[in-house]
């Protein structure tokens, strides 16, 4: 970013070069993510942070995530951001605030921390917080200045900060997401941890996980993951979906299948990302008609059909235009109550029809369209009889029209509950 200078002590020569080899195009690889131009550099003779903002706090009624989107200097919603701060400290708490600022400064970036923009926010009667710090470490990453984010937190002393897990989360998160070629630097702050009297907890191991997870090394990622066992943290339902992605990266499907037994072992449920992770991970890894073999088998043996399972398949299935596949897949899946939705059935049509004969496409078609109208009329019967004050729960489970229907299913918890209460 031009003009603007180097990193929070003048006294630090491996801070400042970083700093100016950002600054110049044509000295490094980065590329912008946006091509609108940089923010002037900040002098002095700016108003402070409070006088920047302050009619804001009189009638103005700015929604604040509106405001951090729709700035084209990324120094005007962090200056909003360090004074609305100061004045609510809840407001730096606030995920969906730091997610907006995040990708307003990954977008307009990068915004380094000045040693003028430091002066600036103290003579403001503000701090560098912790939050902020880790904002913009986010940002930094997502940018890919993997070494820059390193550099800042070897000085987070200059801003009366002291490391803490939080923030060694963040550096190694941000140091993972920037580029792989850079996770021995990851794990050397993982290693540092101790030193600064730090303990990992479940975040730091699961993104260490990720890391060895994107490029294939599952071996480390097994031994990471009986580390942090052995300090009482239990895999989650991320920790076991990067493992899936691990293992199709390492082009070991069948351990991918066996991920799914150990969580059922241990009463982790598999969310939508994990089905979509063995899904695509299957595709990549064998030919397509393997993949639907291997994965047609798995969606049987399963008790609860998983719907975004089945969605996934079939959009693979139809990108490699498998007609015939997709075809039975769709018969094997009616008899469990599968209804995709309108997206999904679009892409499948799309793929019958240049594939298949066209009257066996439009029965599919004509079938799928019938149960919907089943469907549709078996809530509207249920919205009716609600107001009227009949409630036939066991009689409905009963009725072959209503077995396996999700729509009903949450219809029939919402109602429960509704009578219990």
């Amino acid at each position: 970013m031009r003009g603007v200078s180097s990193l929070v002590s003048r006294a630090s020569p491996a801070i400042r070069n970083l700093s100016e080899e950002v600054t110049n195009p044509s000295k490094t690889h980065l590329q912008s993510p946006s091509n609108s131009k940089s923010p002037p550099p900040l002098h002095h003779k700016n108003p402070p942070v409070t006088t920047l903002y302050l009619p804001l706090k009189f009638g103005c009624s700015v929604s604040c995530e509106c405001f951090l989107q729709n700035q084209e200097n990324p120094l005007h919603p962090l200056r909003f951001y360090i004074w609305v701060s100061n004045i609510n400290p809840l407001f730096a708490k606030n995920q969906t605030i730091r997610s907006v600022l995040g990708n307003g400064l990954y977008r307009k970036g990068p915004l380094l921390l000045s040693v003028e923009l430091v002066q600036d926010i103290r003579d403001s009667g503000c701090r560098v917080t912790e939050d902020l710090v880790c904002v913009l470490i986010g940002s930094w990453g997502r940018l890919g200045l993997a070494k820059y984010c390193a550099e800042v937190f070897g000085q987070i002393s200059y801003l009366g900060l002291n490391p803490t897990t939080r923030l060694y989360n963040a550096v190694i998160h941000a140091l993972v997401k920037s580029n792989s070629l850079d996770f021995d630097l990851a794990y050397l702050k993982f290693q540092q941890m101790s030193a600064d009297n730090c303990t990992p907890d479940r975040y730091t191991y699961n993104t260490l996980i990720h890391g060895v997870c994107k490029v294939g090394v599952v071996d480390e990622a097994l031994r990471l993951v009986r580390q942090m066992e052995g300090l009482g943290y239990l895999p989650n339902v991320i920790t076991y979906t990067m493992l899936v992605d691990g293992f199709c990266n390492a082009k070991k499907v069948d351990e991918a299948f066996k991920v799914f037994e150990k969580m059922k072992e241990r009463n982790v449920h598999p969310n939508d990302a994990t089905f979509r992770s063995l899904v695509n991970g299957v595709f990549r890894c064998v030919l397509p008609c393997k993949a639907f073999e291997l994965l047609s088998r798995f969606v049987e043996r399963e008790p609860i059909l998983p719907k975004v399972a089945c969605d996934t398949i079939l959009h693979c299935l139809s990108s490699n235009s498998l007609s015939k596949e997709v075809a039975e897949f769709l018969r094997n899946t009616k008899e469990k109550c599968y209804l995709p939705d309108s997206s999904t059935i679009n892409i499948s049509m799309t793929c019958l029809i240049k594939g298949l004969d066209l009257e066996e496409a439009c029965d599919i078609l004509d079938s799928f369209t019938e149960r919907a109208k089943m469907m549709d009329r078996a809530s509207e019967t249920f919205g009716q009889m609600r107001q009227c004050g009949i409630v036939f729960l066991t009689l409905l489970l009963s009725t072959p029209l209503f077995a396996g229907i999700a729509r009903l299913g949450r219809l029939v918890r919402h109602e429960s509950c509704w009578r219990c209460s």
